[in-house]
């Protein structure tokens, strides 16, 4: 290995051994203190679960026939049952030729389901 570095000397221009010794010297480094360095910029997961507020909007316009509504409604219900938190406020707003607002922000997921039930197509 000695020998190796003596004839990098004799052989190679100043720059090309200055960018060869600064790398190995951060190999090293990284080899030796690296997972302990990585170690430190980890983030701890948080357990703290922000609030959110969600508008569910539903299509009721003519091009959602009565089997695509309830589809919709379907998933949009699920979706309000999934939620682990309680802390999430959601509100049903449908659209179509005119607005229907089915429920204002709400964390009562019984009022949410209630206002899924009244959103309906207004082309029919």
């Amino acid at each position: 290995m000695r020998n190796l570095f003596k004839r990098l000397r004799h052989t190679a221009n100043k720059p090309l051994l200055f960018g060869f010794y600064g790398a190995l010297g951060y190999l090293i480094v990284a080899l030796l203190l690296g997972e302990t360095l990585l170690a430190l910029t980890k983030l701890l997961p948080s357990t703290d679960k922000i609030p959110q507020a969600v508008a569910l909007l539903v299509d009721t316009s003519g091009s959602m026939n009565a089997g695509k509504l309830q589809e919709v409604k379907q998933a949009a219900a699920n979706f309000v049952q999934r939620q682990t938190s309680n802390s999430n406020e959601f509100a049903v707003v449908g659209f179509g030729s005119h607005p229907q607002v089915g429920s204002s922000l709400s964390k009562n997921s019984g009022q949410i389901q209630q206002a899924m039930s009244t959103i309906r197509n207004m082309e029919e």
